[in-house]
């Protein structure tokens, strides 16, 4: 299955090695109609019109995943959802960890597309 990373999992964050090493590169791709917002120590994306986000795609296993669950909160803190994004001009389906929680009061994060 083909995960979209935005936070805490990229490349160039401490917890890549620990989840995503061994995992294919797949890509980057851009999912529209979410914003990041800054929840303090990291990242959530929530739906929200006319934002996009940035993000790293990997290819991952059943194991792969149970793990990333654990990791998120998945069902607490995060819900592992189905999202459309666009890679290159391609349309894909991928998973992503959406935050479960209130955005209220929270900033939109401004993202650098990474490279």
């Amino acid at each position: 299955m083909l995960l979209f990373v935005y936070g805490s999992l990229m490349r160039a964050s401490p917890n890549h090695a620990q989840y995503l090493s061994g995992c294919a590169f797949a890509g980057e791709a851009v999912l529209e109609g979410y914003a990041l917002y800054d929840l303090g120590d990291y990242p959530g994306i929530k739906p929200k019109e006319g934002c996009s986000v940035f993000g790293e795609v990997y290819e991952i296993d059943e194991r792969t995943k149970d793990r990333i669950d654990e990791y998120e909160e998945e069902g607490r803190s995060y819900a592992a959802r189905e999202v459309n994004a666009t890679m290159g001009n391609k349309r894909v389906k991928l998973l992503a960890y959406v935050y479960i929680g209130s955005v209220e009061g929270r900033e939109i994060k401004q993202q650098k597309k990474h490279r």
